[in-house]
């Protein structure tokens, strides 16, 4: 099944912490599949938000997640956003297969 979402983003953005298995990275924007009306996600992509300033990057883990981990990068420069950055006015879409 196929899903696709306009996402807006947070209040307060936390940057993304590598981490290591089984826990693997913290921060960046946690989304659950019921968002996108699914139990499962195997695969999503990320857009340009509306106004064109921050690419979402969507990072599933491997076979069937509950969730989706959202990293905002600005678009220009290709870094994330700073941590406590109020995203909320900005919205993208995303895509995720699953089931």
């Amino acid at each position: 099944m196929e899903s696709l979402i306009k996402l807006t983003g947070p209040s307060s953005y936390t940057q993304v912490t590598v981490g290591t298995p089984p826990a693997g990275p913290t921060g960046g924007q946690i989304v659950p599949a019921s968002a996108f009306g699914l139990k499962y996600i195997n695969e999503c992509h990320g857009s340009l938000d509306e106004s064109g300033k921050y690419f979402v990057i969507p990072c599933v883990g491997p076979g069937a997640a509950t969730q989706v981990t959202l990293i905002w990068v600005i678009a220009h420069t290709g870094a994330e956003e700073t941590g406590t950055t109020n995203l909320s006015t900005f919205t993208a879409k995303l895509r995720a297969v699953g089931r």
